[in-house]
């Protein structure tokens, strides 16, 4: 059968260069001809050379001191050669441990020649073999002469290919939607629903929210204020990582507080609070913010001493303090939280 590669060698290279590098482009999808795959016993040498000589489509000339030293490898050099005479490239060279001084003296045709050589690897050497074999295969006009490898196939015939491939999972597709429309008009389909967890609720609260801003501090501008269900409508909801609560009065209030990534907002002390919306998730969150006025940057600390109530069903109350500063500055503000559902009059309400 017709070949892609026809390797030109001599004997001293089967095993360092010849073998690894027909395996590699074996690999690489090609067809090779190599000697010792395609010659048997009884066989004559000369004429089963000559047939993969004329049958290959390239040849790769493995130039080596062995090859150049040899009378035949000249000689499949030269019937490679005179398979150029029409223009047509055939002779790709791969110098083995040779210089181009070297070539030149033993064939200035080939000493001009783009070659690559070993000293860049069998993979490289293959990949570039292959992609010379590939190009001039695809530009190619005539299919007569053409040995077709799977990547090499000529545009008008992948064309084709792609078009019958699409027109039959267009087919498929069309199909599988009748069935299923079929499916659904014989009322023997019934879509299992699945639930959706649970958005946390919102819960009006009441209590008292007593904040205590340092003079200078932004947020709170040195002021003491007591903000009680009286004053404005308190809101709490209650996540798994957190709480957050909001004062809705003469001023808009809005407090935020995060355990770390991974863990329940739970009784205890919460150092080195972050901004929770800028947070290091492995740290604390923390955000006081009102009356229009909040910080870029903030540290801080939250005490939880009492929390009840579960994501799924809301807040039912919360005992808090904390402390804030923003951008790193000296003052800040502090605060007390203490809150109770207003839907559950049964709770015990924080002292």
């Amino acid at each position: 059968m017709p070949h892609d590669i026809f390797i030109s060698h001599a004997s001293e290279d089967k095993i360092t260069v010849a073998r690894p590098l027909a395996e590699a482009l074996k690999e690489r999808g090609l067809s090779v001809w190599i000697d010792e795959t395609e010659i048997t016993v009884g066989d004559s040498l000369r004429q089963v050379i000559d047939r993969g000589l004329a049958e290959s489509r390239f040849g790769v000339v493995i130039l080596s001191p062995a090859f150049m030293a040899k009378h035949w490898p000249a000689r499949e050099l030269d019937a490679l050669a005179a398979r150029e005479s029409d223009g047509t490239k055939v002779i790709l060279p791969v110098w083995h441990g040779v210089e181009q001084t070297e070539i030149a003296q033993f064939s200035p045709m080939l000493a001009d020649r783009v070659s690559v050589s070993t000293n860049l690897g069998v993979d490289e050497v293959a990949d570039r073999l292959l992609d010379a074999v590939s190009r001039d295969l695809i530009s190619m006009e005539s299919t007569a002469t053409q040995h077709l490898i799977g990547p090499s196939r000529q545009p008008a015939q992948r064309f084709t290919n792609s078009r019958r491939l699409l027109l039959t999972f267009a087919l498929v597709g069309i199909a599988i939607g009748l069935v299923y429309l079929l499916y659904l008009a014989s009322g023997l389909y019934s879509p299992r629903l699945t639930p959706t967890p649970e958005t946390p609720q919102w819960i009006p609260m009441g209590g008292v929210i007593i904040l205590n801003s340092d003079p200078d501090d932004y947020v709170g501008g040195g002021n003491i204020n007591t903000l009680t269900d009286k004053d404005g409508k308190i809101t709490a909801q209650l996540r798994d990582d957190g709480v957050t609560i909001e004062f809705d009065g003469e001023e808009l209030w809005n407090f935020e507080f995060l355990a770390p990534q991974g863990r329940e907002l739970t009784t205890g002390v919460f150092e080195n609070a972050q901004r929770s919306a800028f947070r290091n998730p492995l740290l604390p969150g923390i955000d006081a913010s009102g009356a229009g006025r909040g910080c870029n940057e903030l540290i801080g600390r939250f005490v939880i001493n009492r929390i009840v109530g579960e994501p799924s069903t809301g807040l039912k109350s919360i005992d808090l303090d904390f402390f804030q500063r923003c951008e790193k500055e000296p003052v800040g503000l502090s605060g007390s939280i203490k809150l109770h559902a207003k839907t559950s009059p049964a709770e015990p309400q924080p002292k």
